[in-house]
């Protein structure tokens, strides 16, 4: 498959998705999508793979390279510009030229080629990748309520945030989602943190938000 075609089916596959999405301000709305159980199997792995990457081993990536992206398609992040395949063990060089070179989108057409072609012919991801629902998991009410739980009840301070949301969603998320809030000092401020896709995690004794979308970790305070 070349680059080309590896786009256009990501283009083609998230196209479709989102034409399908539930009208968030219909009532008949399920709290727990279909794609939940296709996530339930395969999210844990993918977010495995996914929190291998940060910016001191992967950076200056164009977006089709980006790590959600690599992730998707089965790699993790071994070490500075290396990916590897946790199934068969593949590796690949992803070190770029400087983009103002003439065969940087050559280099870049390559890389995007290996993601599939890269990985030994009996694993899993030569045949086929995760669900692109994962690229815009933030649309998943069972990953959001997931997001909402993992505030702890006693919470100190939380950074206030730019609202994203209207009124009418403020108001169908407290609603519908509110119970998932074990917080109620900051609960608006939960609601709106988990649905820009951060949730609350602890490392080495620090508090942290984690942004699920590309690992992206912040202080606490």
């Amino acid at each position: 498959m070349s680059a080309a075609d590896l786009i256009k089916e990501t283009k083609t596959a998230l196209e479709k998705f989102l034409k399908n999405l539930p009208d968030p301000k219909n009532d008949e709305m399920k709290l727990f999508d279909p794609s939940a159980i296709i996530l339930l199997r395969t999210f844990p792995r993918y977010q495995e793979r996914l929190a291998t990457f940060d910016v001191t081993k992967w950076s200056g990536k164009p977006a089709c390279l980006s790590a959600p992206f690599c992730a998707i398609y089965g790699w993790s992040c071994k070490e500075k510009d290396v990916l590897k395949c946790p199934d068969c063990g593949e590796v690949l060089l992803g070190e770029l030229p400087a983009r103002n070179k003439d065969f940087f989108p050559k280099k870049v057409d390559n890389l995007l080629t290996m993601l599939t072609s890269g990985h030994a012919s009996w694993c899993e991801f030569a045949i086929s990748h995760e669900p692109f629902e994962f690229l815009k998991k933030n649309d998943s009410p069972y990953l959001f309520k997931k997001r909402l739980q993992s505030f702890p009840k006693t919470i100190d301070f939380l950074p206030k945030v730019e609202s994203t949301l209207s009124e009418d969603d403020k108001q169908f998320l407290g609603e519908n989602f509110g119970i998932f809030v074990k917080n109620e000092t900051y609960k608006n401020e939960i609601i709106e943190l988990a649905a820009n896709g951060w949730s609350f995690t602890i490392e080495n004794k620090v508090e942290l938000l984690l942004c699920e979308d590309d690992v992206r970790q912040i202080p606490e305070r």
